[in-house]
């Protein structure tokens, strides 16, 4: 039995455990420090929202990223140099005399991914280069003036590699215009980096920097969108999960927009937050932003071998993919239906006896790839013997083991601080004092 002395005990843990709450301080068996108040507008938390981060990746911006990028062309339209780093010509051999280039500017591809020695070349080895108008006798494939439309005379290379056409001879024909320079500019113009969907945008007068943002949601459902945890703006998804948001003028640099949304019966998406550099007087765009399912299970507690159902809210025909904890990951999947709402009957005959967790996702194949949202938040329920004869689990015994001990407690704990039904004992929507006070009188030890 549960004695004195143990109940003292727990009582005095579990004050602790709440006054380390109350300084952010709590470890959660989540895998993060810290729970960070963020008041909303509804009066709302978001520290009841788990948390994914989405870094985007700019290519373009003149920034070299040192985890993803290997350089940055730059944008010419916007003023944007190209940044090849510590990198130059000079690093690079040149096929023709097997040295380091001698002149020319390093270029960067447009997606970030490589340098670009197009640019490059040594003047002197007699092979004509892209960047060069000539090279010695190297002509480019001309051998004399009529090749560049004139009646006679013979080309001449200068010490610089450009093109000498003053001994060329025209007779009845307009003088041709001579050749460009060498090249010594970068690489071409921005492009979106290796996040599908990202633009850095095009200039918009009067000279604001604005970001708009494109997804999914739950059909005729409220965005909410945050910037340092304050909402900043609600926008309703249209009857096929679409949504628009554009903010108003932002401050140029790296910033954090952080999505969210709830379905019918009030159950939130995950806290989406995408990082990324909105470009200077320009409109960045991001697009094909899905924010997550939600889920829910019609019984927290089921004998081994029996159908549990598994169901929630997405956008609207889309491919959700469930995964459930056990020995052995099980991962089956679904199609959401013309309205989001989603569901599948679950088999538990593959699962262990024991306590498990499921949650969902967006999975989709693109032309570019796999597109996937974040997960849902996770529910849990509980696989066993002779749980229908019971009809139920008994109360505050939350893993349906028939007693009421520390392996609740800590079911209890986990879920702390949220409306998790399936550890909510008084179902008041929200886990606290209060189904902890029902636990302790029906402790069993």
């Amino acid at each position: 039995m549960f004695n004195n002395f143990s109940k003292i005990f727990l009582i005095l843990f579990f004050c602790l455990i709440c006054l380390a709450l109350n300084f952010n301080l709590f470890f959660s068996s989540r895998g993060s420090i810290g729970v960070e108040k963020i008041l909303s507008a509804a009066a709302t938390t978001t520290s009841e929202l788990e948390t994914s981060v989405k870094i985007l990746l700019v290519c373009g911006d003149g920034y070299v990223d040192p985890y993803y990028e290997f350089c940055d062309p730059g944008n010419p339209t916007k003023h944007i140099l190209p940044n090849t780093g510590t990198s130059t010509c000079q690093s690079f051999i040149d096929p023709y005399t097997l040295s380091p280039y001698q002149s020319g500017r390093l270029g960067c591809t447009g997606d970030c991914s490589a340098y670009v020695t197009s640019t490059c070349y040594t003047c002197g080895d007699n092979h004509k280069q892209p960047a060069e108008e000539c090279d010695g006798t190297d002509f480019g494939g001309g051998t004399d003036c009529t090749a560049f439309g004139y009646t006679s005379g013979a080309l001449h290379c200068t010490w610089d590699c450009r093109l000498d056409l003053s001994n060329c001879i025209v007779v009845g024909v307009p003088l041709p215009t001579p050749g460009s320079t060498p090249t010594t500019g970068g690489g071409g113009g921005g492009s979106s980096g290796s996040s599908v969907g990202f633009f850095p945008g095009t200039k918009t007068p009067p000279q604001q920097t604005l970001v708009v943002i494109n997804g999914f949601a739950y059909p005729n459902r409220e965005v909410r969108v945050l910037v340092d945890g304050k909402v900043i703006g609600i926008v309703l998804a249209d009857s096929r999960g679409n949504f628009h948001f554009q903010s108003g003028d932002t401050t140029p640099g790296v910033s954090s927009f952080s999505l969210w949304t709830d379905d019918s019966t009030s159950l939130k998406s995950t806290l989406l937050t995408l990082t990324f550099r909105a470009a200077s007087e320009s409109v960045t765009t991001i697009d094909n932003v899905y924010l997550s399912p939600t889920i829910n299970v019609d019984k927290t507690q089921v004998n081994k071998g029996d159908i549990i159902k598994i169901f929630g809210a997405s956008s609207p025909a889309v491919n959700i993919a469930i995964h459930v904890n056990s020995a052995v990951e099980r991962i089956a999947t679904t199609t959401s239906g013309a309205l989001g709402d989603w569901s599948m009957n679950f088999d538990t005959s593959p699962l262990d006896e024991n306590f498990h967790t499921a949650k969902a996702m967006i999975r989709l194949n693109s032309p570019s790839g796999i597109i996937e949202s974040d997960f849902s938040r996770s529910v849990s329920f509980y696989v066993g013997k002779n749980v229908s004869e019971k009809g139920k689990c008994g109360i505050a015994d939350l893993n349906c083991d028939n007693s009421v001990n520390l392996v609740d407690f800590s079911v209890l704990l986990y879920n702390w601080g949220t409306a998790d039904s399936n550890a909510d004992i008084n179902k008041d929507g929200n886990i606290g004092l209060a189904d902890f006070s029902i636990m302790m009188y029906y402790w069993t030890g």
